[in-house]
């Protein structure tokens, strides 16, 4: 009885190793040692995937067209004027709107010029149709002057705007791998950018201009219709105010709706 009890007591003071040495190996299982391996390995399959994807992306974004031909276009270019002339009105025309030449010359060659007589500046500005008439031409001549630069400049800067956007389409049309990376791709858009930026600023001019020519168009019909109605003014102050030799006709026509 005293062997039983006192074995277990003397166990309780061997030391591991040595009981492993007696007795064999033994196996003890960790739950959170467990755990944790288990984390890892999922943290570990996460990464897998995620570098699988992104390697995935950037070789997809790393493919480009090889035959690009599909999308050239052709070019359309800007006409420049072919205006003849037949006593020297217009010989100067064809320079001025496609250099910008000599312009207020070559415009005053081409037009008919006026010569008012000096009483006629005793005319109220904003009360006279002659004014109103003069103020037409004096716009028109300064409007159109600008007009005409403008389409010169249209022309001038046409050559330089062909050749670059001659330049960006051949890059875009290049299948080798030096023309194709991410960063030429967005070199390649920020260019073209520029260039129809480039391109509106002219077609913005030229608009301008049309814009301004419509404005002497209202002028001179706005001018019409006023002129037209002082005439009937006056005609019908005449009428109304006239002496009758037989009543009532007086009263009759001041109430008229001309």
């Amino acid at each position: 009885m005293r062997k039983r009890i006192l074995i277990p007591i003397l166990l309780a003071y061997v030391p591991t190793t040595v009981l492993a040495q007696i007795f064999g190996p033994t196996i003890v299982f960790d739950p959170t040692v467990a755990g944790r391996v288990v984390t890892e390995i999922a943290q570990i399959v996460k990464l897998y995937n995620t570098a699988t994807q992104t390697y995935n992306q950037i070789a997809y974004n790393a493919q480009w067209f090889t035959n690009k031909n599909r999308w050239l276009g052709i070019a359309t270019q800007v006409v420049n004027s072919n205006t003849r002339s037949i006593f020297g009105e217009t010989g100067g025309w064809n320079p001025a709107v496609t250099a910008g030449i000599n312009i207020p010359g070559v415009w005053s060659a081409a037009t008919y010029g006026i010569h008012p007589p000096p009483f006629w500046s005793g005319f109220p500005a904003g009360a006279s149709s002659t004014s109103a008439n003069i103020a037409s031409v004096n716009v028109a001549d300064g409007m159109t002057q600008a007009a005409m630069l403008a389409i010169a400049n249209s022309r001038r800067n046409q050559p330089a705007n062909d050749l670059a956007l001659s330049n960006l389409e051949a890059t875009s049309q290049d299948t080798g791998r030096d023309a194709n990376s991410e960063i030429q791709q967005l070199n390649l858009i920020t260019s073209a950018t520029v260039l129809a930026n480039r391109q509106q600023e002219g077609s913005n001019a030229l608009l301008t201009t049309i814009a301004e020519q419509q404005i002497l168009t209202n002028k001179i019909q706005r001018d019409a219709l006023a002129s037209n109605l002082n005439v009937m003014t006056v005609a019908d102050n005449y009428t109304a105010s006239e002496a009758t030799q037989w009543g009532g006709a007086a009263a009759a026509i001041t109430g008229y709706s001309q």
